[in-house]
């Protein structure tokens, strides 16, 4: 069984606090915080959890989390199978951003007799669409678990390009940067296109039916440099060896780049910090990334007289604190920076 960490175990009390006296709840935490550990050791309180989840990888985190937690009782399924039957005290939603999905709804319609608790790193949607959560806990923020050392600190480039393919270039110069690391972009066609252009790296496609697991451990030890993914790798990828992440699509909205850069926020022996990439068009002045998060340092490159050149840019309030300060279920308490992690 894990030992929780003193923010864990504040997210614990106030879920379950939470818990007794509503009967939906969203618990959010970044990316790499535990959440599926915080998950767990709420579930031990209830006599019957159904564990839900939309992906083969956080299906299988969560039943390993389970079992080392000795609690087999627990059901863990996929949404995709449909509105599970019988009765549980206990519904456990991961990613529970998608819960405004039909799918989800249905489930939730099925079990309303069922206490809720629905677990995210991005509590906030672009569409803006209700969640059905009546409240929403935010216990520690992604800068105070990196300066405890929980997380990494973020750099970002914003790599000035005429098109985003361009900055396979950058890439091929820093690859000290970006390697192990994942580039993720908007189509299987472009995803193509970008490996045949990072031919000076060991990479591989992410397809719809790749076998994810042996890429991802291609990848953590060593045997590939680069994975190229379009809507794969974006949630339920635990690959802390992770360094660099390229976005080389259109984001969207913070809660999507927030997911993309989390996977490589992991810390891992020899990793201070991950390094995230995203091309910007010249004469564009935002850049998502940065816009998203507050990184530690965030720097702009260009090409320019045959050789690519670096200025600092200023910092600016990340677009998420932005969005989570105007959502009316904000609650955030524990400051982890007191609870620094054993480094021996």
């Amino acid at each position: 069984m894990s030992v929780l960490r003193a923010y864990q175990v504040e997210a614990v009390g106030k879920a379950r606090e939470a818990l007794s006296r509503l009967d939906r709840v969203m618990l959010s935490l970044p990316t790499g915080a535990g959440k599926t550990i915080v998950a767990v050791e709420v579930a031990r309180r209830f006599a019957s959890v159904l564990w839900l989840a939309h992906r083969k990888e956080l299906i299988r985190q969560a039943r390993k989390a389970l079992d080392e937690a000795g609690l087999q009782r627990v059901a863990v399924k996929s949404v995709f199978l449909g509105v599970p039957e019988g009765r549980y005290d206990l519904l456990v939603l991961d990613e529970a951003h998608h819960a405004a999905c039909k799918t989800l709804r249905a489930i939730l319609d099925r079990h309303r007799e069922s206490k809720v608790l629905g677990i995210t790193a991005t509590p906030i949607r672009a569409d803006r669409k209700v969640l059905l959560f009546q409240e929403c806990l935010e216990v520690a923020d992604r800068e105070a678990l990196a300066d405890a050392g929980w997380l990494v600190h973020a750099v970002v480039h914003s790599v000035r390009v005429t098109r985003n393919l361009e900055v396979t270039a950058w890439m091929e110069a820093h690859r000290d940067l970006v390697v192990p690391g994942v580039v993720f972009v908007s189509s299987h066609a472009e995803a193509r296109r970008y490996a045949d252009r990072l031919a000076g790296f060991r990479v591989a496609v992410v397809r719809p039916d790749s076998d994810r697991a042996r890429l991802l451990a291609d990848l953590a030890e060593g045997r590939l440099d680069l994975l190229v993914s379009c809507l794969i790798l974006t949630e339920g990828v635990d690959l802390p060896p992770l360094r660099g992440v390229v976005i080389a699509r259109n984001a969207g909205d913070s809660s999507a780049v927030l997911q993309m850069v989390g996977r490589a926020m992991r810390p891992s022996a020899g990793k201070d910090v991950c390094h995230l990439v995203e091309p910007v068009a010249v004469g564009v002045e935002r850049a998502p990334i940065a816009a998203a998060i507050h990184p530690a340092r965030h720097l702009i490159h260009r090409w320019a007289n045959g050789a690519w050149t670096s200025i600092e840019a200023a910092p600016t309030l990340p677009q998420a604190a932005q969005e989570r300060t105007s959502a009316p279920w904000r609650t955030t308490s524990h400051d982890p920076r007191h609870d620094r992690p054993d480094r021996s």
